[in-house]
């Protein structure tokens, strides 16, 4: 009751402080808030200094380039399987103790470990010299986890059927390109045409900016949604 009281009476406060003295206004916001049900609460705009405002862009534009950078590394995921399907390595693979599951599984760990190595290194980097991300480096490592699954997905799917190793640099640069600029990894995209926005959600990038950008806002109410989104659409390259 007394945790109750002192919430009302803050929030009585801040309606008074708002009113600026006019009890006109003052009972406007009253009325306003009780039948809204809206809750009054005030969040101080010093909270963050500005070097960790600057520290949280920064890992925000680090993390767009990350979503870039794991296709280039891909890439090579991508060649040393089309290496082995048209030199007849996996299908002496296929004949031999070895299943193919097995195959599909070293070489998809193999893919992961190499998207997955740089960003270890400046996530240290960040552990090493205590930078602010605005959230624990261990949901961060978990979402670059979700998406390096997706990243090893499409390269396995790319180097197994496409038929030539340009038609392979092609498509990866092409997808990389086109779905970070597509899905906000460079800056949010709710300026952009209602039509952009809703091809942005086809694209694990936008829940993966948008599940991080909660993140910052105090794990509002969007983030499970987007982690959903997310995390199903990075296990679905493995169906």
């Amino acid at each position: 009751l007394q945790s109750y009281l002192d919430s009302y009476m803050a929030s009585l406060q801040l309606l008074s402080a708002g009113a600026a003295g006019d009890a006109g206004t003052f009972h406007h916001l009253l009325q306003t808030a009780a039948a809204g049900k809206v809750a009054v609460s005030a969040q101080s705009v010093t909270a963050l200094t500005p070097d960790q405002i600057a520290q949280r862009e920064g890992f925000l534009l680090c993390m767009g380039f990350f979503l870039m950078l794991s296709f280039m590394v891909g890439m090579g995921l991508s060649n040393t399987v089309f290496d082995d399907r048209t030199g007849g390595l996996y299908q002496r693979i296929k004949v031999s103790a070895v299943s193919p599951g097995q195959y599909v599984a070293g070489i998809s760990l193999y893919g992961l470990v190499n998207v997955l190595l740089f960003t270890l290194l400046f996530f240290l980097y960040v552990a090493v010299f205590g930078f602010d991300i605005g959230m624990p480096l261990g949901i961060a490592l978990l979402f670059c986890l979700l998406y390096g699954l997706f990243v090893v997905g499409f390269c396995l799917t790319v180097g197994m059927f496409i038929t030539s190793k340009n038609a392979i640099l092609a498509l990866i640069i092409g997808t990389a390109t086109i779905t970070c600029l597509l899905g906000g990894a460079y800056f949010p995209i709710e300026t952009s045409p209602e039509i952009l926005q809703k091809l942005a959600r086809l694209t694990p990038h936008f829940w993966f900016m948008d599940a991080l950008r909660g993140l910052l806002l105090l794990f509002d109410e969007s983030v499970g949604m987007a982690l959903r989104g997310f995390g199903c659409g990075a296990l679905g390259r493995f169906d």
